[in-house]
């Protein structure tokens, strides 16, 4: 009788362990190939995306904002994209080829990331999704947004990116 609650017990824990491996939170990180950058996507209260940027564990961009704006001045009836959102899917993928490209200083080019797409649906009705594709490579971390082909999406009049980078406090930068 023992034993057999006792195996009981190993197979609820088993169980528990195995849910917590396969949570979706869990596949809204994405690490470089080398394990030192690491990005993480997050829904905010009222479906708001944001992510941000850690290198070694420290901060590289803090928690920010993802998004896109209607054009003021654009079609009636059309609606922001930084809000208001559910995640309703994720895929990951990696690469690790190596091209040679026309011309430049290198013979041969080393392309390795791994990559995350999230499927952002709206809540309201009748809109297309929305999908942030993100490439995590040793030396950085690039995102794009992406509409996926919708008849609801054939004309998208966007006026603005609402995509945000807040730095650390005392962070130094340069632009060009």
């Amino acid at each position: 009788m023992k034993s057999t609650l006792l195996n009981l017990i190993s197979l609820c824990l088993l169980s528990l362990s195995t849910l917590a491996q396969t949570r979706p939170s869990d596949s809204l990180r994405l690490t470089s190939p080398d394990g030192q950058l690491q990005f993480t996507f997050e829904l905010q209260p009222g479906g708001v995306p944001t992510y941000e940027i850690t290198h070694r564990g420290n901060a590289v961009v803090l928690p920010s904002r993802l998004g896109l704006l209607k054009n003021p001045a654009g079609l009636s009836g059309a609606n922001d994209w930084n809000r208001d959102f559910r995640v309703v899917g994720t895929q990951k993928r990696s690469q690790n080829v190596t091209w040679k490209p026309v011309y430049g200083e290198r013979s041969t080019v080393k392309d390795h990331y791994n990559e995350l797409t999230i499927t952002l649906l709206p809540t309201a009705p009748n809109r297309p999704a929305l999908q942030l594709l993100v490439r995590a490579y040793d030396a950085g971390v690039a995102f794009r947004y992406q509409f996926p082909e919708d008849l609801r999406a054939q004309i998208l009049d966007i006026g603005q990116e609402d995509t945000h980078l807040k730095f650390p406090p005392g962070t130094d930068a340069g632009s060009t």
